[in-house]
Parts: structure tokens; C-alpha cells; sequence
């Protein structure tokens, strides 16, 4: 079965088509292109049918968390998703590395595990062989001779190894995340979703809390009268309580899991999930685990969202008002 790509892509259609009714046009995968002046000429030819296309963004997948692709684009906002796509990739280099660990495996070699699929192709043209039939599941092998290359490699510019407080913490939360996805034999759903999981323990069996990865919201509407509007107003006021905003909103899903935590009630289901519920459940002795795992989630969640500000500032956040039913 051939593999998806998810890179970002947008349906590229026409003003004129879609006026008459027609959606006809194309997906096209931004990262194809080595300049917005391509991109544009493979649009123009897939419309060549009009003397003059308007062209028309109808839809967008895979686009960089937080960024979007409108309706009517220009060069800035094709420079702006290959950007952040490019950054993204970086980002889930390094933190895929970030708990790479080199072992001893016989007298003249080392053994290599952790999440390696990011950097394989640097391990391979560096001499390592992969294996999933490893004393401690699925890595690489590399004569000892190479060892001081491989963590030259590991700790260069571009491959940060991390050595925070942490690391044997997020270690272990892949670890069992890694179970569990083999327990429901995941074919990579999971894996974009969570950032690692907690085991519990419960009538002998093991269930799974998931350490989600939540999306970064940036689009926020208002009513345009009432109290509701009145916020607005004060949101919008300026750059700083734009951002003060963008912030609560974002962390304020990890509050509702604090509440869950501090009730204790937890539910259990046939796929081996655990959840939190701030209403009813079973209470149990682990849920100061799971809150520690939420603080984990909530601080590597709390990064991202500083790093989009940093990066973009306010210029990708949207507020806006519609009309409230009167």
C-alpha cells in the first residue's frame, strides 16, 4: 500500500470554475516546489484552460501546526508554510534523538536504540546496521571503532542530544508508550498524537494513559455585542494581551485535566486506555503518576507555544467577530 505522504498540500482550483459550480482542479504538495514562481507555473498549467486563471485555495492538509494557507495566498504565505515545515522537521529530529541511547553489545561493538527513524539515514551512511532482533528490541549496530563518530554526530549542531531533567523520565513514558502502541498494534496513528503514555495497573491488567499532543489553537471569534465583545476589545488591544491570551486559551485544556486529577477519577476501557473524567469514574492509587505526566505534557506543550510566539509573534493569530443571534 503506497505510503502518505504528510507533507502540507493545498486543492488548487479556480474563482471562475467554482463560480460555475465547478471544483475541478488538483492537490498540490508545497514542498515540491523549489520557489513560489514554480509552484505558480504548475498551477497556471493545470488550469490552462483559462486564458487568465484567478487562482483559488479550496482546501489544505497537512499544513504546519498553526500555520494556514488562504483562500487567495501569495509569495508570504508560501515562504511562510515552507518555513514552518522545514522547522518542524528540525524539531522532530531533535526531539526524536532527544533519548538515543548507546550501549555496549559485545566486546567490539555497541547497539544503538530510541527513535532513530529521523536520523536512519545518517546511521546507515555512518556504517551502522539496523536490526529489530536486538537484546532490547529494534536499533542499530556499530563496531566500537565508530563510537567516538557517533556521538560526534549525535552531539553536532544539527542532532542535540538531551541531557535535561527529564530524560530518564520521558524515556520511560516512551518506553511504555511503545507498549502500548504494540498492544493495539498501531500503524503510526498514535504516534502523531502522543507524546508518550503512563502503565497502570488495575485488577492485574495493564491499562495506558496517554500524554496527548495538543494542537495549537490560533484562530479566535467573538460575539460582536455583550460582554463577549467587550473581551474582544481587550484582547486585541495590543501585542502583549493578544499573546496573554493566545497562551490561556491554548493551556487552558490542562487545567480541566488538573480538576480530573483532583476529583481522582479515572476510566478504563476494552482498548486499554485510561482516561480522566472531572465527574465520575474509578478512583485509584497511580493518579498522582498521571499528574506528573500531565505536567510533563503541559511544560513540553508550554514550549511549543513559546516557540511559535518567538518565531511568528502574533502575526498568525487570528480574532474576529460574527454576528450573535438576537
Amino acid at each position: 500500500m503506497e505510503r502518505i505522504s504528510k507533507t502540507p498540500k493545498a486543492y488548487i482550483g479556480t474563482y471562475a470554475k467554482y463560480n460555475n459550480g465547478s471544483l475541478d482542479g488538483a492537490w498540490m504538495d508545497l514542498t515540491k516546489f523549489a520557489s513560489y514562481d514554480d509552484f505558480l507555473s504548475a498551477c497556471y498549467k493545470l488550469h490552462k484552460d483559462e486564458p487568465d486563471p484567478e487562482l483559488m485555495c479550496q482546501d489544505t492538509e497537512y499544513m504546519p501546526e498553526g500555520i494556514s494557507f488562504p483562500e487567495s495566498f501569495t509569495n508570504k504565505d508560501f515562504d511562510d508554510v515552507i518555513t514552518a515545515y522545514k522547522e518542524s522537521l528540525q524539531e522532530e529530529q531533535n526531539e526524536a534523538v532527544s533519548n538515543i541511547r548507546i550501549v555496549d553489545y559485545s566486546e567490539k561493538s555497541i547497539a544503538v536504540y530510541g527513535d532513530t527513524k529521523p536520523i536512519k539515514d545518517k546511521l546507515k551512511a555512518l556504517g551502522g546496521k539496523f536490526n529489530r532482533y536486538l537484546e532490547e528490541g529494534a536499533g542499530w549496530v556499530f563496531s566500537k571503532k565508530l563510537e567516538n563518530k557517533l556521538r560526534a554526530l549525535l552531539e553536532s549542531g544539527d542532532i542535540q542530544t538531551c541531557n535535561g531533567k527529564h530524560s530518564s523520565k520521558e524515556q520511560k513514558y516512551k518506553e511504555w508508550f511503545a507498549e502500548y502502541c504494540k498492544l493495539v498494534n498501531d500503524s503510526g496513528y498514535y504516534s502523531d498524537r502522543f507524546y508518550g503514555a503512563v502503565k497502570i495497573k488495575k485488577d492485574g491488567n495493564d491499562y495506558y494513559y496517554l500524554i496527548e499532543k495538543t494542537s495549537i489553537d490560533n484562530d479566535f471569534w467573538f460575539y460582536d455585542e455583550g460582554p463577549n465583545y467587550d473581551l474582544y476589545l481587550q484582547v486585541v488591544r495590543n501585542d502583549e494581551t493578544k499573546k496573554e491570551y493566545f497562551l490561556r486559551r491554548n493551556l487552558e485544556h490542562y487545567d480541566y485535566l488538573r480538576k480530573c486529577v483532583k476529583n481522582g477519577f479515572v476510566n478504563f476501557d476494552s482498548n486499554h486506555r485510561a482516561y480522566l473524567d472531572k465527574y465520575e469514574g474509578e478512583k485509584i492509587d497511580d493518579i498522582a503518576v498521571i499528574l506528573e505526566a500531565i505536567e510533563y505534557g503541559r511544560e513540553k506543550f508550554e514550549k511549543r507555544l513559546m516557540q511559535y510566539l518567538k518565531r511568528w509573534g502574533v502575526t498568525k493569530i487570528k480574532f474576529g467577530t460574527f454576528w450573535a443571534d438576537r
